[in-house]
């Protein structure tokens, strides 16, 4: 699958983190691509980072972050997207 752009994991099964992840994809104007926990990108995700296990995930080239802190990542993902960095 190639990567587009910055992928933000999240608990498809989760009502809160299907909202969270949609909130985080519109506050960023569409730079993230959401992408839910049963998917094979976030199967690799979740084993090579255990405590990316249930969480929002966001994954921006070779940066990681999970967890709450995901929504302090969004602007700068917006920022790198208008400035034409990581896409593919």
């Amino acid at each position: 699958m190639p990567v587009r752009g910055p992928l933000l994991l999240y608990r498809d099964s989760c009502a809160k983190c299907r909202f969270l992840s949609r909130l985080a994809v519109a506050v960023s104007l569409g730079a993230i691509e959401r992408v839910p926990a049963s998917s094979a990108v976030a199967g690799a995700i979740t084993q090579q980072v255990p405590a990316a296990q249930g969480k929002l995930v966001l994954l921006d080239g070779a940066r990681l972050v999970i967890g709450r802190r995901v929504f302090a990542a969004v602007p700068w993902c917006r920022l790198r997207r208008m400035m034409g960095h990581g896409v593919h």
